[in-house]
C-alpha cells in the first residue's frame, strides 16, 4: 500500500512570465518482509497543469527522504527536473 504526505509548494515564474506552482509530496510504502518497513520516494506535481514526475523508492530511511523534500522545496525543483536532481543526489 502506498500513502503520499504532502510536504509543501513552492510558486515561482516561468520564462513567459506565468506564475505556476509545484506540490511536493512524500510517498511512503509499505515493504513486505523481509524488509519490514517503509520506503520512501517523492512525488512534484505542477498545479496549473496536472503535469507530474515521481520516483518511488529511493531510500528506506526516512531522515534522507526528509533532507532530500526540503531540498527539492528550497530549490523550486519542477517535474521536468525531478529525474537529474534525484539521480545527482543518489551519486
Amino acid at each position: 500500500m502506498m500513502r503520499e504526505v504532502d510536504w509543501g509548494r513552492t510558486q515561482a515564474i516561468a520564462w513567459n512570465g506565468r506564475t505556476f506552482t509545484c506540490r511536493y509530496a512524500v510517498l511512503v510504502r509499505d515493504c513486505p518482509p523481509p524488509v519490514n518497513g517503509e520506503s520512501y520516494g517523492i512525488r512534484i506535481t505542477l498545479e496549473e497543469t496536472g503535469e507530474t514526475a515521481q520516483v518511488r523508492d529511493l531510500t528506506l530511511c526516512p531522515e534522507r527522504i526528509r533532507t532530500l523534500a526540503d531540498r527539492l522545496v528550497r530549490g523550486g525543483v519542477t517535474p521536468c527536473t525531478l529525474a537529474d536532481v534525484v539521480e545527482d543526489w543518489l551519486l
